[in-house]
């Protein structure tokens, strides 16, 4: 026997941390009739594991300790239910506040959490010995649970913002180097209003979830009303681009053509005065002839070389 009491001894001097080695110490000691020094041990098992607190309840091992046991553990049930009142009430605290900030936003773990305090409740409302062990120790989990749910929710937030800004700011490029804003103020309004409720959701997340993801999604149909303005946007800017080339080859046609007109006139009518009729001569170099050449070159063939110069320079691009 005494060997036995030895090896026990010697485990809880090499495992003197490990409760299942601790407790049969415990059950040694008690054995020995040297209980009363345990109960300390006994009372910082039980409140560490509530599985040793059930299990000394009803041990046979500490029945002659039985009155020590039980004002150790009557002491430590009484503190355990104070304990799980503060922790039930501050749980509940806790995922109200947090159930006011999802607002009207339906949300799976927020569901589920919130069906487990109801469960604790009631536990609590039991008042049984293990009721009020479990709602002891899963009322404070529930509890650090809170501030996790809520910062990955806006975490969450955070990276939607962000997406939509991206998408946003490829649109604010696409503005800022439009050659024609004037005829699309409305896209500039859409651009901007849609900024403006990006910046919101971010800046009122603390405050309200709902209210945050209410403000994104109100800037991403902004966006959105943008995706229908660009094929217009494009049309138009591909036509009055067009419409400035022609007229700039216009303009150029038409210098080269009086260039031309101005120089040769002169040189055929000089160079074919000996071959041909020499009225024909003189009505070359009348003034009247001259211009009526001018006006041909300048609205019948102007226009048709400016304008196939312009083709083939926008079919280049």
């Amino acid at each position: 026997h005494w060997k036995a009491e030895q090896l026990v001894g010697s485990i809880a001097n090499l495992y003197v941390d490990c409760p299942e080695v601790q407790y049969s110490l415990i059950q040694a000691k008690v054995h020995e009739g040297l209980g009363q020094q345990q109960m300390q041990l006994l009372r910082k098992l039980a409140s560490g594991d509530r599985k040793y607190f059930m299990i000394s309840l009803m041990d046979p091992a500490l029945l002659p300790a039985d009155s020590m046991v039980e004002n150790v553990l009557s002491g430590l049930l009484e503190q355990k239910n104070k304990e799980a009142g503060e922790n039930l009430a501050e749980a509940q605290e806790a995922w109200t506040e947090l159930q006011a900030w999802f607002g009207e936003e339906d949300d799976d773990e927020l569901r589920s959490n919130l069906a487990v305090l109801a469960n604790l409740e009631e536990h609590f409302r039991r008042r049984g010995v293990y009721d009020v062990l479990d709602v002891a120790d899963r009322a404070k989990s529930l509890s650090m649970a809170c501030p996790r749910l809520r910062e990955a929710r806006l975490e969450e937030l955070n990276v939607q913002v962000d997406a939509a800004a991206i998408a946003w700011a490829d649109y604010h490029v696409f503005w800022l180097e439009y050659p024609y804003p004037s005829f699309f103020q409305d896209f500039k309004d859409f651009l901007f209003t849609g900024k403006r409720m990006f910046v919101e959701a971010r800046s009122i997340a603390g405050e309200s979830l709902a209210k945050a993801r209410a403000r994104l999604k109100a800037g991403q149909d902004q966006v959105e009303l943008l995706a229908g303005l660009i094929d217009r946007m494009l049309k138009v800017k591909l036509a009055l681009d067009t419409l400035a080339m022609f007229c700039k080859k216009l303009v150029l046609v038409e210098l080269v053509f009086s260039v031309i007109a101005f120089l040769s006139l002169p040189v055929l009518t000089i160079g074919l005065s000996g071959v041909i009729d020499p009225d024909i001569v003189r009505l070359a170099k009348s003034p009247e002839f001259q211009r009526s050449c001018m006006v041909v070159l300048s609205l019948f063939l102007a226009p048709f070389f400016a304008l196939a110069l312009t083709f083939r320079s926008m079919s280049e691009r």
